[in-house]
C-alpha cells in the first residue's frame, strides 16, 4: 500500500504519545516543569503503533490550495491559472 507524505505524517502524529520512556509527563526542559503540546509538538513518536494507525488523514494538492485560499492567499492563481482552480473545486 502507498502513502502519500501526508498520511504518513498523519500516522506519526495520531500515534504519539505524551509519556516518556518512564511514563511520565514530558517535560519541558527549560523550566523542568510539565511540557505542554505547545512546547513539544505532537509528543513522542511510537514507530511500532504507526504501522497500524487507527487515523490516517491524507491530502492532496487541492486540499492545500483550499486552505491557502480559506487564509486568504491569492497569489497561486497566478501560478496555476484560475480556470483549473475552478474546475477542481467544481468536480
Amino acid at each position: 500500500m502507498y502513502w502519500s507524505t501526508a498520511a504518513t505524517k498523519s500516522a506519526l502524529v495520531t500515534t504519539t504519545h505524551n509519556l516518556d520512556n518512564f511514563d511520565k509527563n514530558i517535560k519541558d526542559l527549560a523550566n523542568g516543569e510539565e511540557s505542554t503540546p505547545f512546547i513539544h509538538g505532537a509528543g513522542l513518536i511510537d514507530p511500532n503503533s504507526t504501522l497500524n494507525p487507527e487515523l490516517v488523514s491524507d491530502m492532496d494538492t487541492s486540499d492545500y490550495i483550499a486552505f491557502l485560499y480559506t487564509i486568504g492567499y491569492d497569489s497561486y492563481e497566478h501560478m496555476q491559472g484560475q480556470h483549473a482552480w475552478e474546475q477542481q473545486r467544481a468536480s
